[in-house]
């Protein structure tokens, strides 16, 4: 969407202008794009929409077992739609690429709108516009988070675009008497919702703020937003018969998680001292609208319970909030408030640098494995339904069913009670789906006679107690996807996999294995 120009004068030039300033800005962020240049920085959970895309194409069900009742199992809805136009054009390649192409794009497109709001803020203000822009540009192309969720897969380089929209919009809106800022306004923060849930609680703060400057252009902002969203959920009513996406229930709140998450990034992320960038501009009705954004948004992923992927991506919002208020607490004040923005400025950017230095901000995922077994289970006879935490990858080289031990495609599993970060079980609707495979992720392999404890990942211990308690599955084989990360492939009983794919099968009993240990080291209790 292409914003209408502000009604104010021309920007001034000063000692930068806007333009050159974010030429520098968006030239800063894609040399720090080059830092995740691998194709190994990705995420599994990128592959879950790119499958519910496919179907879509395919069987017509934006689901991601085409074979079952469809379920909302992303909370990415309009990423997962845009994603069927690549997947679409280049059916035979791996979608993962042109996501990454594309997200490199809105990143660069993001730094750029927010370099712009920065400036329309600052002249707003009376005060630096170029410089401004250079601050939040600069303190935005320093997010490692930002630059690595950009290649991820994921949606949030357009989540972040949209909200850098909207803030622009915001502005705009808020100064000008046309009602196209306010309806341009409106349009994008549907779009947010329809991107990220968390998105409607944005829109809803956003046009509340808008009313700080009269009602009537918040109303106007309220129209195509409420229309977008009841849009959605008309949508989603009729084709999943529920108003929120399934990982609501599968990702239940959580105090307990979501406190430490928050605290942890405005120690670590924001520098510490960060979070002083809402107090220079705290008495203007624009900064107390963006410092409430944040703390609205910061209490909310707190309650969500945060989130298990690194550089905390579920807080960009009220970070780029931040990023914004402390430019302008240097460019638009003096004196002591301008001190505090630069204590806040200097503080982000060394939360950058910890992020960075520390290995906070992003991950390695060797896909190519989960690609691997995807395509060999796919080429296997008589296997129909697969179970296993890491669906993503694997499922969209296997196209047969997929029984998602986490939950987040799975309405039945998602609504069972959970164990911390263990899905709940149930062995009767485990034995009805009656998967042929069954893999497990730990963090060691196994041997026969065991020295030492068998280490499973939280999600997949409920596999191992179902496996070692009521049997009904063998190890054929252990695959290592990377070090300390180790895949065991269990199959059903009356199920023999080929040796020319699979090779023999392992001489190891599992169960045997496992309580021989224990019963040498005299509990069971520990495993």
């Amino acid at each position: 969407m292409v914003l209408p120009p502000p009604e104010r004068p021309a920007l001034s030039k000063g000692l930068v202008t806007t333009r050159t300033a974010t030429l520098l800005a968006v030239g800063m962020a894609g040399l720090h794009l080059l830092r995740f240049r691998s194709p190994f920085y990705t995420l599994d959970d990128a592959w879950i929409s790119f499958r519910v895309a496919r179907n879509w194409l395919e069987h017509g069900a934006l689901t991601f077992n085409a074979d079952l009742a469809p379920v909302e199992g992303m909370t990415n809805l309009l990423w997962t739609l845009l994603s069927t136009t690549w997947i679409a054009a280049l059916p035979s390649y791996d979608p993962i690429f042109p996501a990454r192409v594309v997200g490199a794009a809105l990143y660069l497109a993001t730094i750029g709108l927010l370099c712009l709001a920065a400036a329309e803020l600052a002249r707003s203000l009376g005060g630096k516009e170029g410089l401004a822009a250079l601050l939040a540009g600069t303190l935005a192309a320093s997010s490692g988070t930002m630059a690595y969720y950009a290649t991820s897969g994921l949606e949030t380089p357009l989540w972040t675009f949209l909200l850098a929209a909207s803030l622009l919009a915001f502005q705009r809106a808020s100064c000008g008497r046309s009602p196209t800022p306010a309806l341009a306004l409106g349009t994008l923060l549907g779009l947010l919702a329809a991107t990220r849930p968390e998105g409607v609680l944005t829109g809803l703060l956003l046009i509340a703020a808008l009313g700080l400057w009269g009602w009537k252009r918040a109303l106007t902002a309220l129209l195509p937003f409420a229309l977008l969203v009841m849009g959605m959920e008309v949508f989603r009513l009729a084709t999943y018969g529920e108003l929120v996406p399934n990982t609501f229930h599968a990702k239940p709140p959580s105090l307990e998680l979501g406190i430490p998450y928050v605290a942890r990034w405005a120690l670590g992320a924001t520098g510490a001292l960060g979070l002083l960038a809402i107090l220079p501009l705290a008495r203007e009705k624009m900064g107390a609208a963006l410092a409430t954004l944040v703390l609205v948004m910061m209490a909310a992923a707190a309650w969500s319970g945060g989130d298990w992927m690194p550089g905390y991506r579920r807080l960009l919002l009220p970070t780029m909030a931040l990023y914004l208020l402390a430019a302008l607490g240097v460019a638009a004040t003096s004196g002591r408030r301008r001190v505090v923005g630069a204590t806040a400025l200097a503080a982000l950017l060394s939360g950058s640098a910890f992020m960075a230095l520390g290995g906070h901000d992003s991950q390695v995922y060797a896909h190519t494995k989960f690609a691997w077994l995807g395509q060999l289970v796919e080429e296997t006879q008589g296997i129909e339904t697969v179970a296993l935490v890491d669906i993503g990858r694997f499922g969209w080289g296997f196209h047969g069913s997929v029984y998602d031990l986490a939950g987040l495609t799975d309405a039945h599993i998602a609504r069972l009670p959970r164990e911390g970060a263990r899905a709940g079980w149930d062995q009767a609707y485990f034995e009805t789906r009656s998967p042929e495979l069954a893999l497990a992720i730990t963090e060691n392999a196994i041997a026969f006679p065991m020295q030492e404890p068998l280490r499973p990942r939280d999600m997949d211990e409920s596999l191992f107690q179902s496996i070692l308690e009521h049997g009904g599955y063998r190890l054929h084989t252990q695959v290592q996807m990377s070090p300390g990360f180790w895949c065991m492939v269990f199959a059903r009983e009356d199920i023999l996999l080929p040796e020319d794919l699979w090779g023999p099968p392992s001489p190891i009993d599992f169960r045997q294995a496992v309580m021989d240990y224990y019963e040498r080291a005299g509990t069971f209790s520990d495993g």
